[in-house]
């Protein structure tokens, strides 16, 4: 019986430190604002598909606040044929260095990269020479097939769906997307013993350990800012609700997880599905805390009973905007009373809420600003996130200013802080410049979080010693966050946040 390869899936660490969730389609920065500590459950998902064809291990260095000399001591102490790493855009370059680093002892080792930002940037990945197979699309069957292939010799990479390779000349080819996964029951459950589950942290997770699920794929929306749609496609596809809870209980029972973060895009867009959970969680008496995402005008005030009778404690929404004009911008597909009806609704099933907000949209003014600022006081969501919005590679905000811009090919300009503190493209996007957008989402962490009476209110509405902890904990974060942040902008900053000797035109990067 031939051996089994020994394959490692990676989530690297980030070059400055901070926290990084990759598997969030472009990449989220959390560490600065509340502490989070995010396992790579997506991670553990293909993990738990690749057992079929090798022996596999997770080096979450991310989680674990690994450095890179410590990650080349672990490969080497593993010494795996394949290293798998789930990139993201705001990480790509940290990414390259890393496993530079782990090339420089191991030259032989195979690396495959996957995520959104490979599927929509493909040549400029296989430029980078450390790495040598890329996932097109979802990876779960294809990073499978392709190992399979290459432990038969690699002599058919052309027939392998969903990948991209060099030949022997150093041309660069690949095959197309993998086909979206129609069946999500047939896929196995995340393999959670490939992760230090207690490790994790959120500030928003009311019981620990927790972890986070993804239940559904697919997104019909036509948001123009989102990369949704580019790993996952547009066609909605979700697990049964006997399925999800099957695992769900599975995490209770084996790991000991009492709070789930499901990450789909829109967990509520089947209310029948959504329905079906809550009941059978409540006929199974499974005993579990629960947060989602999702769009205002997919709730309703049935649905937010069910969810709150059986556990749901959150709902993260995306609100982007308080101005219509800029929601219709961006093809939200959802009205200001939409909003205004939701986060009423939340508050009568006592569930709590998070307002996602972007500054620097197409269309965006100073007063349309202020109007955002001035709806979020209105609508009083439990939590506000205010972000700078960023023309990701495979949107349509990115089509709408690529030609305009000029990137290094190995995307340092999206580097992590620069890019959720700063905005780097807020004069192409919507002509107001840099200081004047950081001067507003300054301004909005501040008027939100530094109302008088909404601290108190928060320590207030807390049950337990613990939650007061996690409150204190994530609200430290953000203070110091805010403070940082004031401390570091000066009054007129217009600081160029790229230097000339580092960009590239964007038509070279893609060709």
């Amino acid at each position: 019986m031939t051996e089994k390869p020994i394959i490692v899936l990676l989530n690297p660490p980030s070059r400055q430190g901070t926290k990084v969730v990759r598997d969030t389609f472009y990449g989220c920065w959390c560490k600065g604002r509340a502490n989070y500590n995010w396992p790579p459950t997506a991670l553990a998902v293909v993990g738990a598909t690749l057992k079929e064809v090798g022996e596999v291990k997770l080096i979450d260095a991310m989680g674990l606040g690994f450095d890179f000399d410590k990650i080349v001591q672990d490969v080497a102490a593993l010494k795996p044929k394949y290293v798998c790493v789930s990139t993201a855009t705001i990480t790509f370059s940290s990414d390259v260095d890393c496993i530079k680093e782990i090339k420089k002892r191991y030259p032989d080792l195979n690396v495959i990269f996957f995520g959104t930002h490979v599927t929509t940037m493909p040549k400029p990945t296989l430029q980078e020479h450390a790495i040598d197979y890329i996932v097109l699309g979802d990876p779960d069957l294809a990073l499978r097939n392709l190992i399979v292939e290459l432990e038969q010799g690699g002599k058919n990479l052309n027939k392998v769906i969903g990948i991209g390779y060099r030949t022997p000349e150093g041309e660069i080819k690949t095959t197309g997307r993998a086909p979206p996964i129609e069946n999500l029951d047939a896929l196995p459950f995340a393999d959670l013993s490939l992760i230090p589950n207690a490790e994790y942290f959120n500030p928003l997770a009311k019981r620990l350990p927790y972890t986070t699920m993804l239940s559904s794929r697919g997104c019909p929306a036509l948001c123009t800012y989102c990369t949704a749609v580019v790993l996952h496609g547009k066609v909605y596809r979700a697990m049964s609700a006997k399925r999800l809870v099957d695992e769900i209980e599975r995490n209770v029972k084996e790991y000991g997880i009492r709070e789930i973060f499901f990450r789909d895009e829109t967990f509520t867009f089947s209310k029948r599905r959504t329905l079906e959970i809550c009941k059978e969680l409540i006929n199974r008496n499974i005993d579990i805390t629960w947060i989602v995402n999702a769009r205002v005008n997919t709730v309703d005030d049935e649905m937010l009973g069910w969810m709150a009778k059986t556990g749901c404690h959150l709902i993260k929404f995306g609100v982007e905007s308080g101005s219509q004009q800029i929601l219709n911008n961006i093809k939200k597909g959802q009205t200001l009373d939409q909003i205004r009806t939701t986060f009423a609704l939340c508050k009568k099933h006592k569930i709590d809420t998070v307002a996602h907000i972007m500054m620097g949209n197409p269309g965006e003014t100073e007063e349309t600003i202020q109007q955002t600022i001035n709806f979020v006081l209105e609508i009083d969501p439990t939590y506000a996130s205010f972000n700078i919005t960023t023309p990701y590679p495979g949107t349509e905000l990115w089509d709408l200013v690529k030609d305009k811009l000029k990137l290094k090919q190995d995307f340092s300009a999206y580097d992590i802080e620069k890019t959720l503190e700063t905005a780097n493209f807020s004069e192409l996007i919507c002509g107001l410049p840099s200081h004047v957008i950081t001067s507003y989402f300054d301004q909005a962490y501040r008027k939100f979080y530094f109302r008088p009476g909404y601290i108190l209110k928060r320590l207030l509405k807390q049950s337990t010693l613990r939650d007061v902890v996690r409150l204190t904990r994530a609200g430290g974060a953000l203070v110091g966050f805010t403070i940082k942040n004031m401390r570091s902008r000066g009054k007129d900053e217009v600081a160029e946040l790229i230097p000339e000797s580092e960009l590239l035109d964007v038509e070279k990067a893609e060709a």
